[in-house]
């Protein structure tokens, strides 16, 4: 675990850090209701661990980078469309909903939602940020888990 969280942890700070220099702006224009702002920074932060921790298990599950970097832009490409927030998700069909539902990307956007437009306040948020925290916890678990499998064979480093 030491092992891997040094090597997210780099991506992680300069992200958030990124997220804390466009939320800062924002506020200062006046954007960002008061009291909201450490917990934009929460689920953000908590959405960019998500992701690399999915990252993380994916390249360490599917060992061939061909095969990762599809499944991630499987993942990835169809976020902004299936969030709900172009087309509502109560218009999708059954399966698009569903698809809909397990990107990280759609529930980060609707607690960002209810935060900047629909005014309700930061303990509103406690179940996606709960579910955040644990989906994350449980894809660095699996990370751990297959690292050192792969870490003593070198026939599986560096593989395209």
């Amino acid at each position: 675990m030491p092992a891997l969280l040094a090597k997210l942890a780099p991506a992680w700070l300069l992200l958030n850090l990124v997220n804390f220099a466009f939320w800062l702006m924002l506020g200062r224009l006046g954007l960002v209701p008061e009291g909201t702002l450490a917990t934009l920074l929460l689920l953000h932060g908590l959405m960019i661990a998500l992701y690399l921790a999915l990252g993380a298990a994916m390249a360490l599950a599917g060992r061939s980078l061909r095969l990762v970097l599809s499944a991630a832009g499987f993942i990835t490409a169809p976020a902004f469309a299936f969030c709900g927030l172009g087309f509502p998700l109560m218009a999708m069909p059954e399966g698009a909903r569903m698809w809909a539902q397990a990107l990280p990307f759609t529930w980060v956007l609707q607690g960002q939602i209810d935060l900047l437009q629909a005014g309700l306040g930061p303990e509103a948020l406690q179940s996606t940020l709960g579910g955040l925290s644990l989906a994350s916890l449980a894809l660095l678990m699996a990370a751990c888990f297959l690292l050192p499998r792969l870490a003593l064979r070198p026939s599986s480093w560096g593989r395209r």
